[in-house]
């Protein structure tokens, strides 16, 4: 459909890979010797004895499946072709980059008895797209769906345009129409281009949406940085909305989206969408994946997992860690900590409370087992208090200080007091996340002051020298700050006598 095409004729180039996207400061705790995740140092495999945890949370009411997912079926019915079409035509929309001319010109691998399995547990970007393109005939749309999603975003309309057409239907037609439109979005800053391109994306909602709607935001913000003012909001709250419906998919790597954090965080200091991410955590690694199937689960965006079930049906043969996309509800021994983990960078990276409340009640089963007690008591007492911040991020843009709900680290403070183990890591969480939430009023000094000390109080207790020293600069920042307003409520008292 080269009607949908900018620029249908390109010439080759070796450059093919789609941008690295890691999860948001997954580990964060620096050293050069990974910390094992089991505290006592025993293993999965280990025959788990139940213990008591050592701090009592009463925990929120664990979320349903729907308050965590949503409707996970595409709302998509006949594509708005024409809505698109004309929005291709709109001014603004650079040329695709060169090296998207492979997505055209590759041929399909010519190895027999190619399976989708087989093709998405590749990591060799071209070998995976070979793969998929000899799979072809078994689903057009699905497997062109697959491919756009595996390329980078500003390459995608090259994969998706052709297969558009009016009885598009089945498997990822929802995404092959918000991948041409988030295509032509991420080579865009122009304002008439990209709300024609916004029109375009009428009927969707899920990962379709969000991965469109993600790229308008940028693009906005484009438009903003090249002097357009009013895009500034525009930008803010398209990429608000697109973090919600992606937080409900499971969408935990994604090159946009980190993007998106990224600028959302330097326009908003007060209210940084990654302030999350300066937590300290144990050191995490997913378990490694096995066989064919696992790999596949490992490489393929969690969208895929309920949208093409019959491909993934043997997910809840592997490890909760790379299942926040579907509904997995049940977990043992180490699969509850992986569980735990997964949630809780999820919830970090678009900062909703459910994922929060969620993490909490699979670290609570985790810690309740020998093997699994010191890091998961952490992700248990850390979960739970960040229960107490806001609703999501779209809730956090609205609050300032100490509303921001994060002064409450009752169960981290519960923690550093037992002397468990990585209290150290419980203390200077506690002192991070108090720092979110300073009061705006004459008390200020006198709580900047506390969280000053909270961090030196962990620097004794971390055991990594970065670490320590991490924390000392922290309570040096925290000690200049509460010195600073000190001084502003001194100068307001003072302009208040006279």
């Amino acid at each position: 459909m080269c009607a949908l095409a900018v620029g249908c004729v390109h010439s080759p180039a070796p450059a093919e890979t789609k941008p690295a996207s890691p999860l948001p400061a997954t580990s964060v705790a620096s050293s050069t010797a990974p910390r094992p995740l089991l505290a006592d140092g025993g293993t999965d495999d280990a025959a788990p004895k139940r213990v008591q945890p050592t701090v009592d949370l009463g925990l929120p009411p664990r979320p349903t499946e729907h308050e965590l997912f949503g409707d996970r079926a595409p709302a998509l019915g006949t594509p708005d072709l024409d809505a698109l079409v004309a929005a291709t035509k709109s001014p603004g929309i650079l040329p695709r980059p060169p090296y998207c001319a492979a997505y055209t010109s590759r041929r399909a691998s010519t190895r027999e008895a190619i399976s989708v399995t087989d093709a998405l547990a590749q990591t060799n970007p071209a070998i995976r797209d070979a793969m998929l393109l000899a799979l072809s005939a078994t689903g057009p749309v699905r497997i062109a769906a697959l491919r756009a999603d595996f390329a980078p975003i500003e390459c995608a309309d090259a994969i998706t345009d052709p297969e558009l057409g009016p009885s598009t239907r089945g498997i990822g037609s929802e995404l092959l129409v918000g991948l041409s439109v988030a295509s032509k979005l991420a080579r865009t800053s122009n304002p008439v281009a990209i709300d024609a391109l916004k029109t375009a994306l009428t009927g969707l909602r899920g990962y379709a949406w969000g991965l469109a709607l993600v790229e308008a935001g940028l693009a906005d913000l484009r438009a903003y940085d090249a002097g357009v003012t009013d895009r500034k909001t525009l930008g803010r709250d398209s990429i608000l909305t697109a973090f919600a419906e992606l937080a409900r998919v499971g969408v935990l790597r994604d090159a946009s989206v980190s993007k998106a954090r990224a600028r959302l965080a330097a326009l908003l200091p007060a209210q940084r969408v990654d302030a999350l991410d300066e937590l300290l955590l144990p050191r995490w690694t997913p378990p490694a994946p096995e066989k064919n199937a696992e790999r596949a689960l490992a490489n393929t965006p969690a969208y895929w997992f309920a949208a093409d079930a019959s491909t993934f049906k043997y997910i809840n043969s592997y490890m909760p860690a790379l299942a926040v996309g579907v509904p997995i509800r049940t977990c043992y021994k180490q699969g509850c900590a992986d569980y735990a983990r997964a949630r809780l960078d999820l919830g970090r990276m678009y900062r909703r409370r459910l994922d929060f409340v969620e993490a909490a009640h699979a670290a609570k089963e985790a810690a309740g087992t020998t093997s699994g007690a010191g890091a998961s008591q952490l992700l248990l007492a850390l979960a739970r208090d960040l229960a107490h911040g806001p609703r999501d991020a779209i809730d956090m843009m609205g609050r300032s200080g100490a509303a921001m709900g994060l002064d409450r680290t009752d169960a981290l403070d519960a923690l550093v007091a037992e002397g468990v183990p990585m209290s150290g890591m419980a203390a200077y969480d506690a002192a991070h996340l108090r720092s979110l939430s300073v009061p705006e009023d004459d008390t200020a000094p006198a709580y900047v002051e506390d969280v000053a000390r909270r961090f030196e109080k962990s620097s004794q207790m971390l055991a990594e020298p970065e670490d320590r020293t991490r924390a000392l600069e922290r309570a040096r920042q925290a000690r200049a700050a509460a010195a600073a307003r000190a001084r502003d409520v001194a100068a307001s008292t003072a302009a208040r006598a006279h």
